[in-house]
């Protein structure tokens, strides 16, 4: 499904950086999806919220590529910056990581950009850019916007992964997305509406009154585990066997989201 977008975030950042990136290397047309930060505030506004969510300067665009001499062929020549983020580059004025994923992983799930140094993680992504919806832009541009299950997908996994090195920001966008599922009308209709809806229900009414995990919630992880392939769904699970529950629920408090 394709859809005009009227987001100004889109129109007056993103747009520009897609454009600038197209008119360099034309093959990156169509190939490209928001990721990040940006995409958590689009999709915050889109489920209609309108007060802002911790800020960012910096633009995340996931890139589809079929080989790493594609990826090479993409980058060479862009403004690289010399940062510690290193698919990170300039365009447009903004500072954009632009990371690639598809045939370049090496293993599933992981890009090697320097030889000794950590693969990058990009588990999902694959599964989520399928299940995005492409978003046209201005003259003839288009972007793949990630679901707010794919968006979970995304977070539960760099959760489990930046979490054992000290890094918690990713627990302020799950409790984000589970907001957005609680304050729903349209997942609200599926809980009380459908048959696997009215099975988490009554799971969540089974659980005690302490935990957080309510039925919203529930189905935000059902949604989001169902994005992947059988393999990926498994290899997620043991992920999460390794998170420590207790540090998640500490930084599970967002100060910007109502309530939380």
């Amino acid at each position: 499904m394709t859809a005009t977008t009227d987001d100004p975030t889109l129109r007056h950042v993103v747009e520009p950086v897609v454009a600038e990136l197209v008119s360099r290397v034309p093959a990156a047309a169509g190939h490209l999806m928001l990721v990040g930060a940006v995409c958590r505030d689009v999709l915050h506004r889109e489920a209609g919220h309108p007060f802002t969510l911790r800020r960012t300067g910096d633009l995340d665009l996931a890139l589809a590529v079929d080989s790493r001499a594609r990826y090479d062929d993409v980058v060479r020549g862009l403004p690289r910056l010399r940062t510690s983020a290193q698919v990170r580059v300039e365009l447009a004025g903004v500072n954009v990581d632009l990371v690639p994923f598809g045939g370049v992983e090496s293993p599933d799930g992981g890009v090697p950009l320097e030889e000794g140094a950590e693969p990058l993680d990009v588990f999902g992504f694959g599964d989520v850019w399928s299940a995005a919806r492409v978003v046209r832009l201005g003259a003839g541009l288009e972007l793949r916007v990630p679901t707010v299950p794919g968006y979970t997908v995304l977070k539960l996994a760099a959760w489990a992964a930046r979490s054992r090195v000290g890094e918690f920001k990713d627990a302020g966008d799950l409790a984000c997305a589970m907001f957005w599922y609680r304050h729903s009308p349209a997942v609200v209709d599926r809980l009380y509406g459908e048959e696997r809806g009215q099975q988490l229900l009554a799971h969540a009414w089974s659980q005690e009154a302490a935990t957080s995990l309510d039925a919203h919630t529930l189905l935000l992880a059902d949604d989001a585990v169902a994005l992947l392939t059988p393999a990926r769904r498994a290899e997620l699970i043991n992920r999460w066997a390794q998170v420590d529950e207790n540090l998640l629920a500490t930084y599970l408090e967002n100060a910007n989201l109502p309530g939380c």
